[in-house]
């Protein structure tokens, strides 16, 4: 069999095909070289064509069934392969997003929006708008009360958190191609997103998200405080 001629079949194509050739060589053996009846109303040279085309099929049928196995195989293969690399990606980004400090993230830290925001520029993942960065944003909202804007801003800071995570694996996984081969380490893409944190980009962000920073920064010394209460209480007990 020549496989240039199918290598852009995966495992599920050749494993209609080679459906199909079964049914036709059973076919073949049921109704016709199996029906005495039906058979009677061939030659023998007929018969013996039939036989031969049985053959045939069967022949051309495995091979498809080699060539399914062993596409099976290479899928197989990449799966393990591509979820190892998602496995690490994912290793990698937790250890760069949370630095010194524990994770999951109790608060969503200045740098932490630092670095969603150059990831939002570098067109990792769905393009955020200068809302999405508001952890204060009530709209759709039509008569917020206190409690629901409370869990309001708890659902919104989740949400900065987990695009955060979901990017930075994305930058990560950068390091390699659609189909696997290396470009660079991973960590040296994660260098690359650091260096790209400068001054100026700061300075850009500082400026055109004040008042989503203020938010942020309203809602973490918020935790921090209610942290900090639990543990003295903690200590008094």
């Amino acid at each position: 069999m020549n496989e240039e001629l199918f290598k852009y079949w995966d495992s599920d194509k050749a494993k209609k095909k080679q459906t199909v050739l079964t049914r036709l060589s059973n076919g073949l053996a049921k109704e016709l070289l199996g029906d005495r009846n039906t058979k009677s109303l061939f030659s023998d040279e007929e018969i013996e064509a039939i036989e031969k085309a049985r053959e045939a099929l069967d022949s051309a049928k495995y091979k498809f069934t080699h060539l399914k196995e062993k596409r099976l195989r290479d899928e197989q293969e990449k799966k393990r392969a591509k979820d190892a690399r998602q496995a690490l990606a994912k290793k990698l980004a937790i250890a760069y997003i949370k630095g010194s400090g524990s994770y999951p993230l109790t608060t969503f830290s200045r740098n932490h929006f630092y670095l969603l925001c150059m990831l939002n520029d570098l067109r990792i993942g769905f393009t955020l708008s200068i809302n999405d960065f508001d952890i204060e944003d009530y709209s759709g909202v039509v008569t917020p009360d206190e409690e629901h804007c409370r869990r309001m801003k708890h659902y919104n800071v989740d949400t900065l958190k987990r695009e955060l995570e979901e990017r930075v694996i994305t930058w990560i996984l950068g390091a390699w191609t659609y189909s696997g081969e290396p470009i660079n380490e991973p960590k040296a893409r994660l260098a690359d997103l650091t260096s790209k944190l400068d001054a100026a980009f700061v300075g850009r962000v500082d400026e055109r998200y004040k008042v989503q920073i203020e938010h942020l920064e309203k809602y973490n010394r918020a935790i921090d405080a209610k942290v900090k209460r639990s543990e003295f209480k903690i200590v008094q007990d």
